[in-house]
């Protein structure tokens, strides 16, 4: 462990980490204001001999003065590799960049291994601010600033890669005392006006069955408060579904049909998905009845859409709704029917389907909605006897 590990032992504040800080100002001004509620770890990219020959070596003198007994000043740190670290409560990364000519391809793999290495350092409740100018992190946010995705860093997608959630962005609000510099210091200082602070918190991608998702339900979610609150949370509960295609709300039902004392007794209590989060439970998805309570709602949820198509002897459409929920359960978003088709020389039937893929609150990348629509949907089709082109 490193001397800087073992000086955050000695203090129970939560750290916030400060990456890429230029000349310093934006943390001698998160050290004026937030001082008595975190130990603060102000960190730049550059040696401390290549700090002093960029930046007026008094700066420096200032800050060490002023600093509060639990804050640290850091240098040469990579923001892409922070392994040597320990846990870390927040982390700020105020407009990320790899210098010189603006590279979205560049770019945006900076932001993939940065969040990769934000991964390994957060605590399970931290937070992550990184702060882009309008327009960069191709969210709804960006507003008239708004570009086509393919033209932007894309920062929900590097986030999700590595199990991060966007929750929330807010218009950046440096204080007086932050010097917007440009890189290594010159003297073209670039604008943040209007530049968004993009907020994330770390809630990875589990892929597991619908089923496993109500016997594992946990119980400060609506949908465990609720099972609580009828004496069911740990009964023998089924799911079933009531249609062949279609969004799941309409399809899906859980249901408890179990035995009591005396043996002769039985109770059965159905839940109707669509229902309750619609009605009693008051929730807006019905994904969200199994979201617990710590945890956010992804703001601007993607949903992905792939195509399947299998040949069969039949027909008649096939109901593949109850496969696909058994094995990724709340990644599906819908299934819908596309078409038939009847090969002249073969009289065999081919059948297609548009499945979509979202989630609510958990990090989901379009690169995870690839492999499981190109290797877990397809196995899954394959074990029930569908034979795919």
């Amino acid at each position: 462990m490193d001397s800087i590990a073992k000086d955050l032992e000695e203090y129970p504040k939560p750290t916030v980490l400060i990456l890429g800080d230029g000349d310093f100002s934006y943390s001698s001004f998160i050290m004026d204001e937030k001082s008595t509620k975190y130990s603060i770890l102000a960190s730049v990219y550059l040696s401390r001999e290549d700090f002093c020959s960029v930046y007026n070596e008094a700066i420096l003198k200032d800050l060490e003065a002023k600093k509060p007994y639990d804050a640290k000043i850091m240098f040469s740190v990579d923001a892409t590799n922070l392994s040597k670290l320990t846990k870390i409560d927040r982390i700020v990364f105020n407009f990320p960049h790899t210098g010189g000519k603006s590279n979205i391809r560049e770019n945006r793999k900076l932001l993939i291994n940065i969040f990769e290495s934000f991964k390994e350092v957060i605590t399970s409740n931290g937070k992550v601010k990184v702060s882009l100018l309008p327009g960069q992190g191709g969210t709804d946010a960006d507003g008239e600033c708004k570009r086509y995705l393919g033209n932007t860093w894309n920062i929900q997608e590097a986030a999700n890669l590595s199990g991060f959630i966007l929750y929330r962005v807010k218009l950046f609000q440096p204080g007086l005392r932050y010097q917007l510099t440009g890189y290594r210091g010159n003297s073209k200082a670039f604008r943040c006006n209007r530049g968004l602070q993009h907020k994330f918190l770390y809630q990875p991608e589990v892929t597991v069955s619908l089923m496993d998702e109500v016997l594992n339900v946990c119980e400060t979610s609506p949908l465990g408060v609720y099972l609580t609150k009828k004496g069911l949370l740990r009964s023998k509960l089924k799911i079933r579904t009531k249609a062949a295609v279609g969004v799941l709300p309409d399809l899906v039902e859980v249901y408890c049909d179990e035995v009591l004392e005396p043996p002769t007794k039985r109770r059965k209590t159905e839940l109707s998905i669509d229902k309750c989060a619609m009605e009693e439970l008051k929730v807006n998805h019905w994904k969200l009845l199994f979201k617990p309570k710590a945890q956010r709602e992804r703001l601007y949820p993607r949903s992905y859409t792939h195509d399947v198509s299998f040949w069969s002897q039949s027909p008649d459409m096939p109901n593949i709704t109850p496969v696909l929920i058994n094995r990724i359960g709340l990644h599906l978003e819908s299934v819908v029917y596309k078409e038939l088709y009847t090969c002249p020389k073969t009289q065999q039937h081919s059948h297609n389907f548009s499945i979509t893929y979202s989630h609510p609150f958990r990090a989901l990348s379009a690169a995870r909605v690839k492999q499981l629509a190109h290797s877990v949907v397809r196995d899954a089709l394959q074990d029930a006897g569908y034979d795919l082109h």
